[in-house]
């Protein structure tokens, strides 16, 4: 998986003026799957639809809680776990999701390359991915 995500950019800032955060796993799921299906909003994936479907936040959980455990899996690879740590920073979070898509369309036989690759290069063509991303956190810390 290609990490160039990191510290890329900070032409784009949250309300509070970072471009980075801690935010909980919890919150990290919430806001990817805001980052999706805004993002299926606009590219209509078929199998990303079925996927958010899945992910769909049902009192605090997916809709699917085996999607929970894997989420959580794919963190911990991204940012081995730390006793006492309870956040992560957004880089990581979206390093995460990155690798989240990539274990579904490997294991789950989902066809969503279009849909990583779009996410890595940030921005294709008038979409700007990471101003979504940050959208997608303040909507989670929103509520």
């Amino acid at each position: 998986m290609d990490n160039s995500y990191a510290g890329v950019g900070t032409s784009y800032k949250l309300k509070n003026g970072n471009d980075d955060m801690n935010i909980t796993v919890k919150q990290a799921f919430a806001a990817m799957y805001y980052l999706l299906d805004k993002y299926y909003g606009q590219k209509k994936i078929d199998d990303l639809g079925t996927m958010l479907g899945s992910m769909n936040l049902h009192l605090g959980m997916p809709a699917d809680v085996a999607m929970w455990c894997e989420w959580v899996t794919i963190v911990n690879k991204v940012m081995p776990y730390e006793a006492g740590r309870e956040c992560l920073d957004t880089n990581i979070a979206f390093q995460a999701i990155l690798a989240f898509l990539d274990h579904y369309q490997r294991y789950a036989g989902l066809d969503i390359q279009q849909v990583i690759e779009d996410l890595g290069s940030e921005q294709t063509g008038n979409v700007d991915f990471k101003k979504i991303w940050l959208e997608s956190i303040e909507q989670t810390i929103a509520g």
